[in-house]
């Protein structure tokens, strides 16, 4: 039987799971709307530090209590991170390309 403790980490763990979710999904909705990639840069690189900080938190969890669902959101914040720096890098990539064309138009 788990402590009260665990299953009060445990429930903690299940929300920072739905934030991270969650919160890709309102991101990758909007950067989509924006006409500015550079804009979008830096909103996924916002996410990708929030992500960090989670991994984290989560990397702290996962060692003091290995047996619970921690490792599982610590791989899924991973991939989340992961699937945000190249998205990251995508637009940032697309803005370069973007300032190089209306540097060579003018």
């Amino acid at each position: 039987m788990c402590p009260e403790s665990c299953r009060k980490l445990a429930q903690q763990v299940k929300a920072l799971e739905a934030v991270i979710v969650h919160t890709y999904r309102i991101i990758a909705f909007y950067a989509l709307k924006l006409t500015d990639p550079k804009e979008a840069s830096e909103i996924w690189k916002t996410y990708a530090l929030f992500c960090e900080e989670a991994i984290k938190t989560l990397r702290l969890a996962k060692d003091k209590f290995p047996q619970g669902t921690t490792v599982d959101v610590y791989d899924l914040a991973l991939d989340y991170w992961e699937a945000t720096q190249e998205r990251y890098e995508e637009n940032l990539k697309d803005s370069e390309c973007r300032l190089n064309a209306s540097l060579q138009t003018s």
